[in-house]
C-alpha cells in the first residue's frame, strides 16, 4: 500500500495522532531527503502563517483589563474570607 504524505498526514504525525502505519510510512519518508525538505517547507510555511495572525493591540488590551478585573475580584474575595 502507498501512502501519500500530505500536509494532513504531516499534521497528523506533529500533532501525534498518527496510527502505527502511517507513523511507520511517515518516519520513513522524513528519513529521505524530499521527506526532510517537504518538511522544512512545511513548517516555513506554519511559522509564516503564525507571524501573520497578530494579535490586535486593541483586544490585547481588554482582555489584559479583564483579567487585572478578575486578579482583583479574587483578592477581594479571599480578602473577605480570611484566607489572606
Amino acid at each position: 500500500m502507498t501512502v501519500r504524505i500530505t500536509e494532513l498526514l504531516l499534521d497528523k504525525y506533529l500533532s501525534d495522532s498518527c496510527s502505527k502505519e502511517e507513523l511507520k510510512f511517515v518516519e520513513e519518508y522524513l528519513s529521505s531527503i524530499e521527506g526532510k525538505q517537504h518538511l522544512d517547507q512545511y513548517l516555513d510555511r506554519a511559522w509564516e502563517n503564525v507571524l501573520k495572525e497578530r494579535v490586535d493591540e486593541t483586544v490585547l488590551e481588554v482582555c489584559r483589563k479583564m483579567f487585572l478585573e478578575e486578579v482583583e475580584r479574587e483578592k477581594h474575595m479571599d480578602d473577605r474570607n480570611g484566607k489572606r
